[in-house]
């Protein structure tokens, strides 16, 4: 008889046991399938707001699309490469040349443009975007030298770039500038936007003023006139 409670107390104890850890695993699922849609929110919200850039899921939601639809029109259907977390920008990186041009508006082939890049015998048509881009000339990437000539002089670049200079090499260059760019023009201080504030509230009663004055002498002059109307009549 003891056998037998002893046998079934450890049975007892054991699926106690079995059960605290299946409630343990659903509440862990449920925590992690909350914080999961928490934190999908929080994306989306960050890249509506211009804080986070797009990624290919929410870039495929926003068009209605699977993931694997959107992802086709890029020849990048079936990619090991892309998920719906890589950011758009690097999905154009696993593009091949040939769809990059095509979807880029490009009116040259791929084989074109790679003889007048002078890339001959280092890519393909099926090269990677992003391993064909920073071997393309500054030229040929700006479509023609006048074009950088153009965007080097807006941008404060010198010789240090020229028509031959690999785009891996210039846009360091590139960037460097922008940000003296943006560094160039500094932001207004609270001071000077208050004092902006306060001319433009100046402006606002002078105008208010100018207008009631105007109002004050057509309702003179209308008054004057009737005044001369009814001496006229007597």
């Amino acid at each position: 008889m003891n056998n037998q409670r002893r046998a079934r107390s450890s049975s007892d104890k054991m699926t106690s046991a079995v059960m605290v850890i299946i409630i343990a695993l659903v509440l862990a699922l449920a925590v992690f399938a909350t914080y999961g849609k928490v934190a999908d929110k929080v994306e989306e919200n960050a890249i509506a707001n211009g804080t986070k850039e797009q990624t290919v899921g929410y870039a495929a939601k926003q068009a209605g699309q699977t993931i694997d639809e959107y992802l086709e029109q890029y020849g990048l259907s079936g990619s090991k490469d892309v998920t719906e977390k890589t950011p758009i920008s690097e999905m154009y990186g696993f593009m091949t040349l040939e769809k990059y041009l095509e979807l880029s508006g490009n009116e040259k082939t791929a084989d074109d443009y790679i003889k007048e890049a002078k890339l001959e015998g280092q890519v393909t048509k099926d090269s990677l975007w992003k391993d064909v881009e920073p071997l393309i000339p500054a030229g040929v990437y700006f479509g023609g030298e006048e074009s950088l000539n153009q965007i080097k002089q807006i941008y404060g670049i010198g010789d240090e770039v020229t028509a031959d200079t690999p785009w891996g090499e210039a846009e360091a260059i590139f960037d460097e500038a922008a940000e003296r760019l943006a560094n160039a023009t500094p932001a207004p201080t609270d001071e000077a936007a208050a004092d902006a504030a306060a001319e433009a509230e100046s402006a606002d009663t002078d105008a208010a003023e100018n207008t009631d004055a105007a109002a004050d002498t057509d309702a003179d002059a209308e008054a004057g006139a009737e005044a001369d109307s009814s001496e006229s009549a007597e």
